[in-house]
Parts: structure tokens; C-alpha cells; sequence
């Protein structure tokens, strides 16, 4: 029996803007009250909505999320073999590599790593960067922190092809 193909996706520095995401929205609406929604939008308004929802605190040492995340492709290695499904390593980015090219300088070393780690492992990898990068412009594929349908579709195409799925 031929088992169907697996994608894991990642982008790097996620877990940091997800973590304390509704604790530091309620502290905000704690203090502002009903302030917190005109603050929001001030803070949308000067593209600086990410300190709102956003926790910039660094909680482990430089370096450890980088890897845990090596120890995890090689998880995910013993799992494709054992269980004999092929599995995609997909590496996305977050949309602020698109404003800030110290951040993204960072982020494209740290993916290339982990694509290496995952490679080294025995996945299949999918680097996403280049055809982002190739769009006219790569922030409008973005809502906010997630991609937007085209950035998905795009995604998606990259996925099929990448597998070899025709049609798609």
C-alpha cells in the first residue's frame, strides 16, 4: 500500500508573536480599558501592531530553538521511515522578513540551517523564500502575522509541484 505524501510546515519566530498573544491583549485591555480597541488601531494605523499582539521577551538562550528544531527533523526522519509516507519539509517566513533586512538576513540563515538539518535527516525541503521573493510585492500576501488566500494558493502551488502533483 502506497502511502499519501506529508508536509510539515514551519516559520521561524512564530512560537514568540503566538505565545503570551491573549495574556498581553488582556493586560492591555486591563490597563486601557475601553482605550485598548483605539490603542489597536493607532498601533494598525503605525504598522506597529506587532508590539500589541507581540511577546519580544526571549525566554531560552540564543540557539536553542534553532536545536530543538534540528532534533526534531531528525524525529521526523524516524517517522518517515517508519512509517513509509514521504514528508515535505515546507519553510515559510514570517512577513516581517519583507520589512526589516537585518531580521531577514537572520531568518534566511537560521531556515537554511534547519532545511539542512532536515535534509541531513532524510526530508525532502521546500524553501518558499525565492518565490515570495519573485512576487511584486511579497507583504501583500500577508494579513497581518498570516498569509492571505494568495499567499496560501502560492504556498500550495509550490507544495503540488514540489510532490509533483499535477493539475494542481
Amino acid at each position: 500500500m502506497r502511502r499519501a505524501p506529508c508536509c510539515a510546515g514551519f516559520r521561524l519566530d512564530g512560537e514568540r508573536h503566538r505565545k503570551n498573544r491573549r495574556r498581553r491583549r488582556r493586560r492591555f485591555h486591563h490597563i486601557f480599558g475601553e482605550r485598548a480597541e483605539l490603542l489597536g488601531f493607532i498601533l494598525r494605523r503605525l504598522d506597529l501592531l506587532h508590539d500589541w499582539y507581540g511577546d519580544h521577551i526571549r525566554v531560552h538562550p540564543r540557539g536553542t530553538g534553532e536545536r530543538l528544531s534540528c532534533l526534531l527533523t531528525a524525529r521526523l526522519g524516524e517517522l518517515q521511515k517508519s512509517s513509509g509516507a514521504r514528508l515535505l519539509l515546507v519553510a515559510e517566513y514570517d512577513p516581517v522578513v519583507w520589512d526589516d533586512p537585518s531580521f531577514a538576513a537572520e531568518q534566511r540563515r537560521m531556515t537554511r540551517d534547519l532545511l539542512a538539518c532536515g535534509r541531513k535527516n532524510g526530508l525532502a525541503t521546500l524553501d518558499s523564500y525565492e518565490a515570495l521573493a519573485a512576487t511584486p510585492r511579497p507583504r501583500d500576501l500577508y494579513v497581518l502575522w498570516h498569509m492571505n488566500a494568495a499567499g496560501n494558493a502560492l504556498i500550495a502551488r509550490l507544495i503540488a509541484d514540489a510532490l509533483g502533483l499535477k493539475g494542481y
